[in-house]
């Protein structure tokens, strides 16, 4: 197939003695250790995500924040990466960035899954809070509504 055989091992360690270690070819590079980025990233979206949780969302919101974060941080760790460019970007950073817009655009538009999409609350199952007297009354006419359907029948009619 051609090309040169590789060096043997005593040449490298023969020059290690001497004091003058010949370069391997990639001790010379500057490279960026673009997963311990990706590990702090991910630690920080962690704890957004967790902030977030705290309170009731729409279905698919958290999923669409955690795509977000990671096409954008994506896209900033790849610039650092040695890979082939097309249109000055890597694959990756392409896909991503098709991805993380449209899970932008999902987010502004429903701030979750569009309700066609979304389940239907199951019965027994309470809706997120709504505010105002409006709010109150409803909530108040749900516990209402749960207590009598846990009761035990009565004999007479009322």
């Amino acid at each position: 197939m051609g090309g040169e055989p590789p060096t043997p091992a005593e040449t490298y360690l023969a020059a290690l003695e001497r004091g003058t270690p010949p370069s391997l070819g990639c001790f010379d590079l500057k490279l960026h250790q673009t997963a311990i980025y990706d590990f702090f990233s991910t630690l920080l979206l962690l704890g957004v995500l967790l902030w977030l949780g705290r309170r009731a969302h729409r279905t698919g919101f958290m999923i669409l924040v955690f795509t977000i974060w990671y096409s954008a941080m994506r896209v900033v760790t790849d610039f650092l990466r040695v890979d082939r460019r097309y249109f000055g970007l890597t694959g990756s950073q392409l896909m991503t960035i098709a991805v993380g817009l449209t899970c932008l655009a999902l987010l502004a538009r429903y701030r979750g899954a569009p309700p066609r999409f979304a389940p239907a609350p199951s019965e027994g199952e309470a809706a997120l809070p709504e505010t105002g007297a409006e709010g109150d009354a409803a909530q108040e006419n749900t516990a209402r509504g749960q207590r009598e359907a846990a009761a035990p029948p009565s004999d007479h009619a009322p």
